[in-house]
């Protein structure tokens, strides 16, 4: 009815026709605007999404008419692919334009209202027409020329988009893991990528998460109260609110928080509610821990400036990890400026090279007006020094002061978001590895 009045409104203001919406149901229900959606996402699905939900949908059909339960790896199969199905999907025209010509099939003529309320039920019909389009090679068909969608590889975003899917279901399994740990739990768990894993989590043991029920409980009163206080930190678990670090009150049943978490709680200030669970997940990355003998050790890098400030490191040692970045940063340069004299570039390009050698800033601009394509690799290298602590929520437990607490736990949040979007990056890399570019 809203959206009926809207428009009349508009048209009664200023007369108004659009070829789009000529014989097009004029109401569409927020449920069947998600089916249509769906139809679309399957018909422009990529290989990488292809392979995860049609895996998915054969375990669906083993277990419809059995009474043998999903074993571990089926559920997480299952999980990861309603994740993709519901909360990841990447953007296009490409999608945009097939949406629009699904509705113009199914929401104009007789059989739109019927068409509407299937999309919105999204029952065994639509399940049909969905699995049949996720299936079909539209590469060609009729159907995309008709409606002048044009074809491309998107197979990166597809690797991404299982990636996101992945890492979501993942982050659940560790938000279980925070609230649902008891005393005899062990304290460690692997956070893993694409089957690989990514790092290790210790939590002290005496740390537990709690999960009101009932947000006008006695215990959600006090937590809410210990968080409005910066003591805790809430995040959105299950349809509900859950509070963490909590800790048993010495000798009684009683929980309270962490002692000293307050620099912590400031270090996540300003963090979206979704956020915070990935916060939680850097304060408990043991930066230390190397799985395999080959496997690359991740390391929280702290500039040389304020490890010596905060006592980690001498003066002396700070100015030698300072000399040693500037040599290899002037290195990189001349390297650099070799590289491109090879390829017979304009003199006055390599003169202002030439002058801005030791100038990192200035010289990394100039460095970006060279052709894109041919362009030599420069990176300016960082003084810093690899911290030797295992994870921040272990060093505020050690009684570490309240200041390096809360740097800490900004820079480890800041470096797992950025390993979190470069194992991404390389997520995109190998879907197009494994299944191919098509031109």
């Amino acid at each position: 009815m809203l959206t009926d009045a809207v428009t009349t409104a508009i048209a009664r203001a200023e007369p108004f026709t659009d070829n789009f919406l000529t014989d097009l149901i004029p109401l569409l229900r927020h449920g069947a605007a998600l089916g249509l959606w769906r139809l679309a996402m399957a018909a422009t699905s990529t290989a990488p999404e292809k392979a995860r939900l049609e895996r998915a949908e054969v375990v669906r059909e083993g277990h419809q008419w059995s009474d043998t339960p999903l074993d571990p790896d089926e559920h997480h199969l299952l999980h990861v692919a309603e994740a993709l199905e519901q909360d990841e999907a990447w953007h296009a025209v490409k999608r945009f334009k097939m949406a629009a010509a699904a509705a113009r099939d199914f929401l104009t003529g007789p059989r739109a209202e019927a068409a509407e309320q299937a999309m919105y039920e999204q029952g065994d019909a639509w399940n049909q027409l969905y699995q049949r389009w996720l299936k079909t090679d539209w590469e060609g068909r009729r159907f995309r020329r008709r409606h002048g969608i044009t074809s491309r590889d998107w197979t990166g975003r597809g690797g991404t988009a299982v990636w996101r899917a992945e890492r979501r279901v993942h982050l659940e399994y560790f938000e279980d893991w925070l609230v649902e740990r008891t005393k005899g739990d062990p304290a460690a768990g692997v956070m893993e990528e694409s089957g690989t894993p990514l790092w290790l989590l210790r939590t002290p043991a005496a740390w537990c998460a709690q999960a009101p029920r009932s947000a006008s409980g006695r215990v959600s009163a006090r937590c809410a109260a210990w968080a409005a206080d910066g003591r805790l930190l809430v995040f959105p678990y299950r349809n509900r609110q859950a509070f963490w670090p909590l800790q048993r009150r010495q000798s009684t049943p009683e929980f309270e928080p962490v002692p000293g978490f307050e620099p912590v709680v400031a270090a996540a200030a300003g963090l979206r509610p979704d956020k915070v669970t990935a916060f939680i997940e850097a304060l408990l990355i043991d930066w230390n821990h190397t799985f395999t003998e080959d496997s690359p050790r991740i390391a929280l890098e702290l500039p040389a400036d304020q490890a010596c400030r905060f006592g980690f490191i001498t003066a002396e040692e700070q100015h030698r990890i300072m000399a040693e970045a500037r040599a290899l940063t002037l290195k990189n340069m001349d390297d650099f400026i070799g590289r491109v004299a090879d390829h017979g570039v304009d003199e006055l390009y390599l003169q202002k090279l030439r002058e801005a050698r030791g100038k990192a800033r200035v010289f990394h601009r100039l460095t970006l007006k060279y052709n894109e394509h041919k362009r030599p690799r420069f990176n300016v290298i960082r003084a810093t020094w690899p911290w030797p602590g295992r994870s921040v929520a272990a060093e505020l437990a050690a009684g570490a002061p309240p200041d390096v607490v809360q740097w800490l736990a900004t820079a480890a949040y800041r470096q797992s978001t950025l390993l979190l979007e470069q194992a991404m990056e390389q997520a995109w890399h190998r879907a197009f590895d494994q299944y191919g570019f098509r031109m």
